[in-house]
């Protein structure tokens, strides 16, 4: 792996020891919910009309109410200091992330719709991908120096076109959201699935970890909380409470019933 990649993921690293000194229980992340007038439900109703976002950081986490179905568009050009980068999408028809050196011509990098794109350090990942008709795919590329020597070349796939990015100190690399899965993709590439239809995630808006073992995710009609107690690297514990933890389902809907 090259240094300049080394180097982020160290970034990603040492912040997410600094944002995690304090352990989040389940109890926790439940105030959360319900203090901002949430109940648990089964799964949000199916023609739910409005949509929750979860915005600012995991200390002080807004919950956004806006309208169903909403539709994130991730960032679709990256202006740097010698190259621009530019998506071209042109949905069943395929698409172009294509770039251009100064006033000079333009040409495609990498092939594929784009649905976000996000730089670290000096590399920037291309998350690629197309939910049309019953079929969904998606894909990650990194482009190496991108703003002094662009090199690209794939890193991953993923189970499906990705709806929501984020990047994550707490989990150490990006969530990625889809209608059906939840996954973290490191920075050097290696795939681990949270989540592959175990749940229906209705038109996912948002996503942001409440520590290292919940994720809170923005859909139609509520919000979506995965519980992973896997990610918390402790020995048994013996007490009750932190037994029954353990027992929270994969995922809960939480709605304004």
């Amino acid at each position: 792996m090259r240094l300049n990649a080394l180097a982020g993921l160290l970034v990603i690293v040492l912040a997410s020891m600094t944002a995690t000194a304090e352990v989040r229980l389940p109890k926790d992340v439940q105030k959360v919910l319900r203090d901002n007038g949430l109940s648990p439900r089964s799964r949000p109703a199916w023609n739910e009309k409005y949509s929750i976002e979860i915005r600012g950081t995991e200390q002080k986490p807004e919950l956004i109410t806006g309208t169903c179905p909403s539709r994130p568009r991730g960032r679709q050009s990256i202006q740097g200091k010698r190259f621009t980068y530019e998506a071209d999408n042109r949905g069943e028809w395929g698409g172009d992330l294509n770039v251009r050196e100064g006033g000079g011509p333009k040409r495609s990098l990498v092939r594929g719709n784009t649905q976000d794109l996000i730089t670290l350090s000096d590399d920037l990942y291309v998350f690629t991908g197309l939910d049309h008709l019953g079929l969904s795919y998606g894909a990650v590329d990194i482009v190496e120096n991108y703003d002094s020597n662009p090199n690209s070349r794939p890193l991953t796939v993923l189970p499906e076109a990705p709806a929501v990015v984020a990047l994550d100190t707490n989990w150490g690399g990006f969530l990625a959201v889809s209608p059906l899965s939840v996954s973290l993709v490191t920075p050097n590439g290696s795939l681990h699935v949270i989540m592959a239809r175990h749940a229906y995630l209705p038109s996912p808006n948002s996503v942001m970890s409440m520590g290292e073992a919940d994720i809170l995710i923005g859909v139609c009609g509520g919000v979506a909380w995965i519980h992973a107690p896997w990610r918390m690297h402790f020995p048994p514990d013996r007490d009750p409470v932190a037994e029954a933890a353990n027992n929270i389902p994969l995922v809960t809907y939480w709605t304004r019933q």
